[in-house]
């Protein structure tokens, strides 16, 4: 078998690249003798993305998928990233050929003038790793990305959760104060604990974001923790958002609760109803009120603005009523209702038109000036028949007067109004008498 010599080789090279072998999706040319071609390949290989053939510095000739491969062996050997520059002088192959493999690699990023690939990326996660003992569990994804890995952080992120959801980074990735943080099981146990023993210590109710402050913790994080601890009782109290608004949130503990309980049997047992001003005084919220005294009082009666006893506030006025029905009379509900209920129009009317009065019969619930009466439906008929068409006529006469008097008032008003003369006209009357009085003078002398 006779073989071709190197520059018998080059050329034959030369003439394929020219007729378009070698090139993706191009049909090469016949053969023909005047088109032969000796130019060097890099010619043509330089400037067509088609080609398939690379030239190197030394002389020799390559294809596209050898230079690949070496150029991710050249990358694993570099520990998986290297410079456009640098990768180009250790391949001997012009840079353009570099830039053309890794924009068509799925295996290789590129950051700047820098290639990586996933060898790179594994690194970094045992550095970061690493970085995590040394910093007591929680790093700055933001660190991470300037000073360890030195990409982009949005790389960075998606490099992280991959690794995460891998297992090759043993921690978590977390949001506080605006800022992505890696922390590890250890820092959120001894978190969490801090966290616990911080409300745990607390006596009366506080504002989460306070305790968040004095520690140098972000709501956000707290808050899930705090709730968990709660419902789970590591941390004995409640925790209240106020709507789902991270700075209105706030935890109270259970020793106030229990204290604020006390308060209101104590007030209920002594006085047998209580009212939402007296809970807001011992820091009962009007919601919280009615649960408060049922729990040690289940036949409490809860109304919009009191809870009441029955036996205590409703029974002692009943008796009264009756005898108002009986006598078509009116009642003053003062003398039967404490001051602290009636200052609640509706509860008051509540008590006295739905509890105490006898369903057969009716009357009107009437508040005026401070005073609260109890009309019965007698006297209000009475008042209809006898005394408001007395009334209604007095009244309608006296207006009627008014009215009379008021037009003969405004009639000599008009009679008398005065007659204004011209300037001109009294002018006249001044000048005559003038002439007058002269004439008289001129027959004296």
């Amino acid at each position: 078998m006779e073989c071709l010599s190197e520059s018998a080789t080059k050329d034959l090279v030369n003439l394929l690249v020219s007729r378009g072998y070698f090139h993706v999706n191009v049909t090469p040319e016949l053969a023909n003798e005047d088109n032969k071609s000796k130019n060097d390949i890099s010619k043509h290989s330089e400037k067509d993305d088609a080609c398939q053939i690379v030239s190197t510095q030394d002389g020799d000739v390559m294809t596209k998928d050898l230079l690949q491969e070496r150029l991710m062996e050249m990358l694993s050997f570099a520990g998986g990233r290297l410079s456009t520059e640098d990768a180009s002088t250790l391949l001997a192959v012009d840079s353009c050929h570099i830039k053309q493999i890794s924009n068509n690699s799925d295996d290789i990023i590129q950051v700047g003038d820098d290639l990586i690939i996933e060898l790179y990326m594994d690194r970094m996660a045992e550095t970061t790793n690493l970085q995590l003992d040394s910093s007591s569990g929680r790093v700055f994804v933001s660190d991470l990305a300037t000073c360890v890995w030195e990409m982009p952080i949005d790389l960075v992120m998606n490099a992280l959760q991959q690794r995460i959801a891998s297992g090759k980074i043993q921690a978590s990735l977390l949001t506080i104060s605006s800022h992505k943080v890696l922390v590890t099981p250890a820092f959120e146990e001894r978190e969490k604990c801090r966290i616990q023993g911080a409300f745990r210590a607390i006596t009366l109710p506080t504002q989460v974001d306070s305790v968040c402050q004095d520690f140098e913790w972000d709501v956000a994080y707290v808050l899930p923790i705090l709730k968990n601890a709660c419902q789970n009782g590591h941390v004995l109290g409640e925790l209240h958002d106020s709507g789902g608004s991270l700075a209105g949130a706030m935890y109270v503990p259970n020793i106030y609760l229990d204290m604020q309980r006390r308060s209101v049997d104590e007030s209920f047992f002594s006085n047998g109803y209580i009212t939402a001003q007296e809970c807001l005084v011992m820091g009962v919220l009007e919601s919280k009120m009615g649960d408060y005294v049922q729990k040690t009082n289940p036949s409490a009666i809860v109304l919009s603005s009191c809870v009441i006893l029955k036996e205590v506030v409703v029974s002692p006025i009943e008796q009264a009523l009756l005898e108002t029905i009986a006598s078509d009379s009116f009642l003053d509900l003062r003398l039967h209702l404490p001051d602290a209920i009636m200052q609640y129009e509706e509860d008051t009317r509540t008590i006295v038109e739905e509890m105490a009065l006898p369903k057969e019969e009716t009357g009107r619930t009437v508040f005026s000036d401070g005073e609260a009466l109890f009309v019965s439906q007698g006297m209000i008929r009475h008042i209809t028949k006898t005394l408001l068409p007395p009334l209604i006529e007095s009244f309608a006469k006296t207006r009627a007067k008014e009215i009379k008097s008021s037009r003969t008032l405004n009639d000599s008003n008009d009679k008398e109004s005065p007659v204004i003369q011209s300037p001109k006209r009294k002018g006249r009357k001044s000048s005559k008498k003038a002439n007058t009085a002269a004439s008289k003078v001129k027959q004296k002398g």
